[in-house]
């Protein structure tokens, strides 16, 4: 959900955020998850996950009565609400890695690296026929996916966000499970990494036949250049913080006397991406951009707008005491404002 590019004499910072629309609804589904301690040593230890006769590779749903079946009973598992890092609760050791915080985790300690989650949730049976996804921003790490005990795919990596198509899986007026078992045995980082699922999850329900999957722009010569990834033809409007119309096109949009962002002042617009199909809107998308030029000189150093900028930076990781890697939006807000007023 984050888009990040640099090039000389460029850019725009584009982020594209959830939003509503005429035929999209995208839901944060954070809250009322399940979690429960697996084991990476034993399968029977691991709720007999991957023992059944017919595997959750061989079938599309497994004969496992683990907790990737929709069957299983989950009603003694912790409840949490995500981010989530299982890793800040486990007990310390003095010959634990160093750089992950001195915790008990990770293959010295298969009985404290495989965490599972469980969330139900409902949708409507006025929803069947539309393209209905998930995503997941950030799961650390070797992450295995389900609903209702079909496998939806695995994802080695604790940094590389992941989309799943939910539409064909799904009890439409019924009770729906999605399972997540993920595996942090292995390290990837020199530093405190955590484990679970740290980040935001969305559940996205869009036109299944005419929908926009992906903005990009960024800013060059006056010229905020868009690219898009989209079943039809769409429209591009921005608009600034007032909600003022500035520019509107199918394509790359001038902008004349843009407000640009710099470091004291972030200013963002709102490009909407609008898909209409014989007359009707189908799907649209808004995107945070901030329009910006950098430039590295030689003798000048780095110009942002034309101007110098000394850059003052800081080794900051991606987890925060308490909270481990599952920081909290306003926990960010606090450390970002925090490393500006001492010089950042």
């Amino acid at each position: 959900m984050h888009i990040k590019q640099l090039l000389t004499l460029i850019i725009a910072v584009a982020t594209a955020s959830p939003c509503l629309a005429a035929t999209r609804e995208t839901k944060l589904i954070n809250n009322n998850w399940t979690f429960h301690l697996g084991n990476a040593a034993s399968t029977q230890a691991d709720f007999t996950h991957g023992t059944e006769y017919f595997t959750y590779f061989s079938k599309a749903v497994g004969q496992n009565a683990g907790p990737a079946s929709p069957n299983f009973n989950d009603s003694t598992w912790q409840k949490v609400n995500l981010p989530h890092d299982w890793v800040v609760d486990l007990p310390y050791g003095a010959n634990e890695s160093h750089s992950h915080g001195y915790k008990q985790v990770g293959w010295r300690h298969p009985e404290n690296s495989v965490g599972w989650y469980r969330k139900h949730f409902t949708v409507d049976k006025s929803d069947e026929g539309r393209d209905i996804s998930v995503t997941f921003e950030g799961i650390f790490r070797e992450a295995q996916v389900f609903c209702n005990g079909f496998y939806l795919g695995h994802e080695p990596s604790g940094y590389a966000s992941q989309t799943y198509r939910l539409s064909e899986y799904l009890n439409y007026g019924g009770d729906n499970v999605l399972t997540v078992r993920c595996n942090a045995l292995l390290e990837e980082g020199w530093y405190y990494e955590g484990a679970g699922i740290y980040r935001d999850v969305w559940l996205t329900m869009r036109d299944d036949q005419h929908h926009i999957d992906d903005v990009f722009a960024y800013w060059q010569d006056g010229v905020l250049k868009i690219s898009t990834t989209a079943t039809d033809a769409v429209e591009h409007i921005l608009i600034d913080k007032d909600g003022k119309e500035v520019a509107r096109g199918q394509g790359d949009l001038t902008v004349s006397a843009p407000h640009l962002w710099n470091t004291d002042d972030p200013y963002l617009y709102t490009l909407r991406t609008v898909l209409t199909y014989q007359g009707e809107e189908k799907d649209m998308v808004e995107t945070k951009v901030g329009l910006r030029t950098i430039a590295f000189d030689m003798e000048k150093g780095v110009l942002l707008n034309g101007t110098p900028i000394l850059l003052k930076g800081s080794n900051l990781h991606l987890d925060h005491p308490g909270v481990g890697v599952g920081v909290p939006r306003e926990v960010w807000d606090y450390k970002i404002k925090t490393m500006k007023s001492i010089g950042s």
